[in-house]
């Protein structure tokens, strides 16, 4: 039997090198494959993973605070159990319960927290796939007793780590490519609204943002998923240059070649405020987000941003405050759609 360990990030790194080193004290005949220890130096790193996702049994997914919102987990999961019908996808959880990943794809798969009982149930599981003849049960429960003390002593350390990030994950966004990559990236994760409030004066998304972004409307839409994309232009509208409306017309062109004109909005919400006071903000849903800001007065300078996620307590905040500034009576929001 071949186990795929896979792992994301520092702490989910720690979590799969102390499993790669215990599992084989239980479970004698499988082979363990992990990244770090697996790969031969100067080897094509890609490659590898992707001949050792085909060729394993099942794999062990270290879930942490910090990585289950990412989406390196879910392709190595999605990749594995697609490989094989008789494939099983472990989820292995520190610092995290089953109710944290939501509707996100790990949580199709049965979990396994960090516990006696719970450890002992997945190396159950991972025995009876074993080839050759089957240790007895009580053979395999007085092995696991013996070993259990040495994991527990090396994970449970870690479990303050896990617990500092489990209120979710704050980034720092540097420059106008990770920004606007952050927020693809997010935009994976749209189940209903996206909203995007943007202060007219500072760097605006680049004419390929706005086609990567129908292709992720697009294929939602295939999929059945209804995401409606709301941009608003917060400017004052007497100042407005000719070209940011044939500059918009552009955008929205693309969302309507790409089939989901329908589903975008682009409007204006008049409304003055002070000079060099620039400001935009990304939110899907009420769980991801970013605020993003420039650091300079040249047009299209390096930007920063701060990301939230997995934080629904304060992206909720952010999409109430997003809706009243939007919304205000003394705002006038004019449609891009329908100008001339």
């Amino acid at each position: 039997m071949k186990i795929f360990v896979s792992w994301s990030g520092e702490l989910s790194h720690k979590v799969a090198s102390i499993l790669s080193s215990w599992l084989p004290t239980v479970l004698h005949g499988a082979q363990i494959w992990e990244a770090s220890t697996s790969i031969e130096k100067g080897s094509q790193f890609m490659n590898e993973i992707s001949n050792a996702l085909k060729t394993s049994d099942c794999g062990i997914f270290c879930v942490t605070p910090d990585n289950f919102l990412g989406p390196w987990l879910n392709y190595e999961a999605g990749a594995l159990w697609a490989g094989g019908e008789g494939n099983r996808v472990y989820p292995f959880l520190l610092g995290l319960t089953p109710k944290h990943l939501g509707d996100y794809p790990l949580s199709k798969f049965q979990c396994t927290s960090f516990s006696e009982s719970q450890v002992k149930l997945l190396v159950g599981n991972l025995a009876s796939h074993e080839a050759g003849p089957k240790k007895p049960a009580t053979g395999m429960s007085e092995e696991f007793d013996r070993a259990w003390m040495s994991l527990q002593e090396q994970l449970e350390p870690l479990i303050p780590v896990a617990a500092g990030l489990s209120t979710g994950i704050v980034k720092y966004l540097k420059g106008r490519k990770h920004i606007y990559d952050h927020a693809l990236e997010i935009l994976q994760y749209a189940e209903h609204t996206v909203r995007v409030l943007q202060f007219y004066g500072g760097p605006r998304p680049p004419v390929d943002f706005a086609r990567e972004v129908a292709k992720v409307l697009a294929y939602k839409k295939g999929l059945g998923i209804d995401v409606t994309y709301e941009v608003y232009l917060a400017a004052d509208r007497s100042t407005l240059p000719p070209e940011l409306a044939n500059a918009n017309k552009q955008r929205f062109k693309i969302y309507h070649e790409a089939g989901v004109g329908d589903r975008v909005k682009v409007s204006l919400v008049n409304m003055k405020y002070p000079p060099n006071y620039r400001l935009d903000v990304f939110l899907v849903d009420r769980k991801h987000g970013h605020i993003s800001f420039p650091t300079s007065d040249k047009e299209g300078h390096l930007q920063r941003g701060i990301a939230f996620e997995g934080q629904e307590q304060v992206v909720g905040d952010l999409v109430e405050w997003f809706q009243r500034a939007v919304t205000s009576e003394d705002t006038q929001q004019f449609d891009w759609a329908n100008s001339d």
